[in-house]
């Protein structure tokens, strides 16, 4: 650690003026990395409500009690969850208790596979796309392009106020 803490003194000595455009970079470079978190746990989210939504739905049009003596009141319980089907499962008890949960399992583990299935086809697609969007011959064309213009200084989000100027603040 020390060698490290060296190096940064004598770099901090000789270039002041590189390390000062290198913090500016990294505030750049950790607003960036905040975005993408940001990014990441709304995707996340979004994910397990349209997956989780895909199970559930699957799950219920899956579950067949056909052939099971089960009360109405037992069917509709096992249909909202699997945790569900088992309680009802533990009421009804029995040989029709042990096949309400074996059903349950089952149209659960369908549920589950065909969402997994579903997940495949858009992580395809979205590769594809991706693939033929992000080509190396426009990533070279962006680079001849030259860098972006804008201001110098990122904006503390919203208000109008550079970073530099937030942080004198």
């Amino acid at each position: 650690m020390s060698d490290l803490g060296t190096a940064a003194t004598t770099i901090d000595e000789e270039r002041p003026e590189v390390v000062a455009q290198a913090r500016q970079r990294s505030r750049r470079g950790i607003s960036l990395e905040v975005a993408g978190l940001y990014v990441l746990c709304i995707g996340g989210a979004l994910g397990i409500a349209v997956f989780g939504s895909i199970v559930s739905s699957l799950y219920r049009s899956n579950l067949d009690f056909g052939g099971v003596d089960v009360p109405a009141t037992a069917a509709a319980e096992a249909e909202e969850s699997l945790g569900a089907a088992v309680g009802a499962a533990a009421q009804v008890g029995g040989a029709e208790g042990a096949s309400l949960v074996e059903r349950a399992a089952d149209a659960f583990t369908d549920a589950f596979s065909m969402t997994a299935v579903i997940s495949a086809v858009i992580v395809v697609v979205a590769a594809y796309l991706v693939s033929r969007t992000f080509t190396t011959a426009k990533e070279l064309e962006a680079e001849l392009a030259g860098p972006l213009t804008g201001p110098s200084e990122p904006e503390v989000l919203g208000s109008g106020v550079s970073a530099a100027a937030a942080a004198a603040d």
